[in-house]
């Protein structure tokens, strides 16, 4: 019924984050209206009700108070599933456009027990949950099917229960101030460019000769093994390759002037598949937009880094 309304959900009052990142439902952020089984179950109540009336049947009205009964309780239940819990929202991380980010939210409880609780934004999938007491904590990753890139931010949270009879729908609103982002789908099918053009050429002095020892960098997909520095691998976590002075390495640019086409969405997913095709096979690249130069460099950071920088890209948001 709720999902039929949203103009209402803008008039209720929602839990925001307090300075620990924690939102809590209070009593007033829990709202609770009743289900279609809801509404049968009260027209059954009613049509006993006068039933028992009308023919003075003492044993119908006895049921209808006991239903009456399991209704009410059914009703504070259901209510004191979602009031007094605590809730954090955190970002997601990045996705490509098409694919699902997934906002990991942390359900807390400090008194009781929280079944059947359904987690959702506005227009998407439903995330099931629940959280034992005693301060326990429970992880729900909730869906988010990205459409396009940029800087996606979720909104309002929607956290709902119909627990235990589904008689009563109460639910709750979350406001977090969070965002995530979203890369520009890769457009596969153009080869990346061979060496480089403008400034910096196609090569740079640096690594793999046999004489001076230069330094360590991360390892990159067709080092030799050789090469690593197995004492200095272990203190850290990623694998470190020795470089010499002496030898000569392909620099790739990355540029939005080698890219075959005009239409600027298609423009930067071909540029997001070529950062993701450099990076895969280890390479030394750099990256040219307009107005902007991201000097050559690999690893996962530099990856990111591009990323982020075509995902902003004439600022979308």
């Amino acid at each position: 019924m709720l999902s039929r309304l949203p103009d209402l959900e803008r008039l209720l009052r929602r839990a925001r984050p307090g300075n620990s990142g924690h939102a809590r439902f209070g009593r007033r952020q829990v709202y609770i209206l009743p289900t279609a089984r809801g509404w049968l179950f009260g027209m059954l109540l009613v049509a006993l009700l006068f039933t028992g009336i009308n023919y003075g049947n003492n044993l119908i009205l006895a049921l209808t108070f006991l239903l009456a009964g399991i209704g009410h309780a059914a009703l504070l239940q259901t209510w004191r599933n979602l009031a007094g819990l605590e809730i954090r929202v955190h970002p997601a991380d990045p996705v490509f456009a098409g694919e699902t980010a997934l906002f990991p939210v942390t359900l807390v409880s400090a008194d009781t027990r929280r079944d059947a609780l359904k987690l959702s934004f506005h227009r998407q999938r439903t995330a099931l949950g629940g959280v034992g007491k005693g301060d326990a904590l429970s992880r729900v990753d909730v869906p988010w099917a990205t459409a396009r890139r940029g800087v996606l931010r979720p909104g309002t949270l929607r956290v709902a229960t119909e627990f235990p009879l589904g008689m009563f729908r109460a639910w709750g609103l979350v406001e977090p101030a969070i965002s995530s982002l979203v890369y520009p789908a890769p457009v596969s099918g153009t080869p990346l460019p061979e060496g480089g053009t403008g400034e910096g050429g196609g090569t740079r002095s640096g690594h793999s000769g046999s004489e001076d020892f230069a330094g360590l960098r991360p390892y990159r997909i067709g080092d030799a093994f050789h090469r690593i520095s197995w004492k200095t691998s272990a203190r850290s976590e990623d694998l470190q390759v020795k470089e010499f002075d002496g030898e000569a390495a392909t620099v790739r640019w990355i540029d939005w002037d080698r890219v075959p086409f005009r239409e600027p969405e298609q423009r930067l997913g071909v540029l997001t598949a070529w950062v993701v095709e450099a990076e895969g096979t280890g390479q030394v690249w750099g990256l040219r937009l307009p107005g902007i130069r991201v000097d050559p460099d690999s690893g996962s950071r530099h990856r990111e880094r591009c990323l982020a920088l075509l995902a902003r890209h004439g600022d979308p948001s």
